[in-house]
């Protein structure tokens, strides 16, 4: 007979065994968990088989991986989109034991992801996020077989949409007569390619008329500080005209009235221009590169991890590409 023991040890249930004339243990979070644990490492034993892959379950599975997210500080936006993944996957592939999460399951996962009618992109999401919590458990726990195949399918590239110059005058002008507030807003994400909640949370203490900068704190996933960042002199004067005029003694925030999708479209339906917030952050991106500023320096300026998502996703080159076409000199060539 094999024996597999479990015990108390430092505020952690272990459970204990010999295989091939060496001890081994495995630190888990209750004694349920461990008992459980312990069962399959001698059924394995009895029947000469490696214990290098053990059966733990669904919830278990779940409670280590979060707890190993929280422990990396990750933002609570990034926790719950991994969250949402895994609910999906449970509801769609059921409460699986970690030996039962298999190839045929991935792709059954998959299958059924892609149809319920969402874009690739987000299919893709759901499968990084899988991929990351499956080899979690296959490298770093072996509780998940290695080897498991999650490759991304082809997503297609949507084009970015990206005001031109008629358009974005248009609409600071009728923002500054109709709602300084959206002014500041709008002028901010073209000028700088901040994000709404970035623009939304900004305090007037982190404005330093001085040096003509900002200090930014970037609220999506990455949270983190942008101490002065370089502003144009022209955003600081409506900066500080703003302050003057519209921004009340001892207010703290910049913008006091919270941001309105509705009352943002209808803002840009007076304009006569129809463009998501969102979509200024691309205009500044896609000006960025059409005078010739680099994607890494880009990428910075809109805090990307990686120059490939500013190059992918954010940049529209087209009214430069025009341009060097037109500036080639082919009537002299053609006589």
């Amino acid at each position: 007979m094999n024996s597999v023991w479990v015990s108390f040890q430092k505020n952690r249930w272990t459970v204990g065994w010999y295989e091939n004339g060496k001890r081994k243990s495995k630190s888990l979070l209750s004694k349920a968990y461990a008992q459980s644990y312990a069962a399959d490492i001698k059924v394995k034993l009895d029947a000469g088989n490696a214990t290098s892959i053990c059966r733990v379950p669904w919830e278990y599975l779940l409670h280590e991986y979060f707890l190993s997210k929280e422990a990396q500080k990750l933002q609570p936006s990034s926790i719950a989109e991994i969250k949402l993944t895994l609910k999906h996957f449970e509801r769609l592939c059921g409460k699986l034991n970690s030996i039962h999460i298999t190839q045929e399951v991935i792709d059954k996962f998959k299958l059924l992801r892609g149809r319920m009618g969402i874009s690739n992109m987000t299919l893709n999401k759901d499968l990084t996020n899988l991929k990351a919590f499956v080899r979690f458990f296959s490298i770093e726990r072996a509780f998940i077989r290695q080897g498991l195949n999650l490759k991304k399918v082809r997503a297609s590239v949507k084009p970015v949409r990206a005001l031109d110059d008629s358009q974005v005058k248009s609409l600071l002008q009728s923002l500054k007569h109709n709602n300084p507030d959206y002014y500041i807003r709008a002028l901010l994400a073209l000028s700088s390619a901040l994000r709404i909640s970035t623009i939304d949370r900004m305090e007037i203490s982190e404005i330093h008329f001085d040096r003509n900068t900002i200090d930014t704190f970037e609220t999506h996933k990455s949270g983190k500080w942008w101490m002065d960042r370089p502003i144009q002199p022209a955003v600081m004067t409506e900066l500080a005209n703003y302050l003057s005029t519209y921004v009340s003694e001892g207010q703290i925030r910049l913008i006091a009235a919270p941001y309105r999708r509705e009352r943002w479209l209808k803002l840009c339906r007076q304009a006569g221009v129809k463009a998501t917030f969102h979509n200024l952050r691309k205009t500044c991106c896609s000006l960025m590169q059409q005078n010739g500023v680099s994607t890494a320096v880009a990428a910075r300026i809109l805090g990307h991890a990686s120059p490939a998502t500013t190059r992918k996703w954010y940049t529209d080159v087209e009214p430069a590409v025009k341009s060097a076409t037109e500036a080639l000199p082919v009537k002299e060539w053609i006589g």
